[in-house]
């Protein structure tokens, strides 16, 4: 037990405010010397400075610990300077907790379930003997403890300020404790039938004073006004969406293809603008753009290719070919499906099916028959770069980030992977 009172800091997490500034008030009246940062930290002192130098400065530390504190790496940092400034520490269990492991040696003060056994406890390691006296119960709303954010000056109440509300509060509770003698000297010389009981219930209790928050409202007629804008824009934008394309042919979306050659637009829709970036120079076999082969007796556009007239993998993976660069995917992915059927093992099929699939927007179907393609192909690399995009597509980023990856380690000149 010290007999001599030294400079007390605490440390405390900023969900522990409402408590610690209740105690430190106390221990104050009791004549010990505590240093809190809410009211020893002035308006325009550096915050971080003004810690750092009572860290140092104070002999005694105390940790008031909590789940909130063991989580603060704020209080933790405070913690492991004291323990290597070989600082005196005192634990004090506000709260149950998974105590941190370099203080569950040392003996702790328990405030959990007996504020004034603790308080006794505390008040002889720091040289006191006084009991607390009675003080308005702990603020409702706790003042934030401003180093937790250093950025206070935006989020949190400053040190001035805080000190102005511990004014504000002993100042109330001076007046309540006047008006209540006054109310007894009242009662008493009227009728003296009220008892004790009946005067602690109407004991007025001080209310901590918070600044009060600017109110943002709006009149009736502004809130009219934004209903009839929004309604407005909901029905313009359905409008938009119900108007027929006057051309029934799809012509005027644009086609892609690799060639040069005008061709006829493709029968499904392509993709908008932000899926199909770089996808002009997916279709392609190392550097060489593959361009529309003519295959024996080619399928009418607009129907399916005739098994008759294509009986091998290769002539179908040609007709696939030939519809692909057209933009008529689902006859590309009809010949594709009959080039995988008579070669089980043809991997650019596959590959070129996923591709077909991508400007469908059919992404599963798509990653499905990439994957496929890399299984029987490990090092094909533009495999790993478009079934990336497509995950990409789907916002699945970690899985695109990945093939991304891959697609690098095999082409590390590869703009499009990068």
């Amino acid at each position: 037990m010290a007999e001599e009172r030294q400079k007390t800091f605490f440390s405390y997490a900023r969900e522990d405010s409402a408590f610690v500034l209740r105690l430190v008030k106390e221990l104050r009246a009791t004549g010990a010397d505590v240093w809190l940062d809410q009211l020893d930290i002035g308006p325009g002192k550096h915050w971080d400075a003004e810690v750092e130098k009572a860290l140092r400065e104070c002999p005694l530390h105390v940790t008031v610990l909590s789940t909130a504190a063991v989580n603060s790496p704020n209080v933790m940092d405070e913690v492991s300077f004291a323990l290597e400034e070989s600082k005196e520490i005192i634990p004090l269990l506000h709260k149950d907790c998974m105590v941190p492991f370099r203080l569950r040696r040392l003996q702790w003060v328990d405030f959990r379930t007996d504020y004034a056994s603790g308080f006794k406890a505390l008040g002889e390691v720091l040289g006191i003997k006084k009991a607390p006296s009675a003080t308005a119960p702990a603020p409702t709303q706790p003042v934030e403890q401003v180093h937790e954010t250093p950025k206070s000056l935006d989020t949190g109440i400053q040190a001035g300020t805080a000190t102005q509300i511990a004014h504000t509060v002993e100042q109330s509770q001076h007046e309540a404790e006047t008006a209540e003698v006054r109310n007894q000297q009242n009662v008493g010389s009227t009728s003296g039938a009220l008892d004790a009981p009946t005067l602690d219930h109407r004991k007025v209790e001080p209310v901590p004073i918070m600044p009060e928050k600017p109110r943002i409202g709006l009149t009736p007629a502004a809130l009219w006004t934004i209903a009839v804008v929004l309604v407005a824009l909901v029905l313009i934008v359905w409008a938009i969406s119900t108007i027929e394309t006057p051309n029934k042919s799809g012509s005027s979306n644009h086609e892609i293809a690799p060639t040069a050659t005008p061709t006829s637009a493709p029968a499904n829709p392509t993709p908008n603008s932000s899926q199909t970036s770089g996808a002009k120079a997916r279709y392609k076999r190392g550097n060489q753009e593959i361009a529309p082969t003519a295959t024996p007796n080619p399928a009418p556009a607009n129907t399916p290719p005739d098994t008759s007239q294509a009986s091998d993998a290769k002539t179908w993976y040609k007709r696939g070919e030939s519809f692909y660069v057209k933009g008529q995917y689902d006859q590309a992915i009809q010949a594709f499906t009959e080039a995988i059927r008579a070669d089980t093992r043809n991997a650019d099929a596959f590959f070129h099916r996923g591709s077909a699939y991508e400007f469908k927007g059919d992404y599963d179907s798509a990653i499905l028959d990439y994957s496929q393609t890399i299984a029987l192909q490990p090092d094909h690399q533009r495999a790993f770069v478009d079934r990336g995009t497509v995950y990409d597509f789907k916002g699945e980023y970690q899985l695109a980030i990945k093939d991304f990856d891959k697609a690098l380690r095999l082409d590390p000149k590869d703009a499009r992977a990068f």
